[in-house]
């Protein structure tokens, strides 16, 4: 799989990491929808596993980015929402 996303992910783009040309379209369709079934989350702490291109998102302050074997994190149970 290592082999297959560093072929497939070299520009980090939402079509690369979706595998789909026409993934912009689709986000901009289906994020709205995906984000309303969210609790609200001001002052939680939020962990996302399996980020995609998240580091697009690299500029916001409160963002900690790690790259490592999900596998093998050690996360606390209560942290996180």
């Amino acid at each position: 799989m290592t082999e297959f996303w560093k072929e497939h992910s070299k520009a980090a783009t939402v079509e690369e990491m979706m595998l789909d040309s026409r993934a912009i379209e689709l986000t901009e369709q289906e994020l709205p929808e995906i984000l309303s079934m969210l609790p609200p989350l001001d002052g939680c702490r939020v962990l996302e596993l399996g980020a995609g291109i998240g580091q697009n998102n690299g500029h916001h302050s409160n963002v900690t980015f790690i790259q490592a074997d999900v596998t093998k994190l050690d996360i606390p149970h209560d942290r996180y929402v």
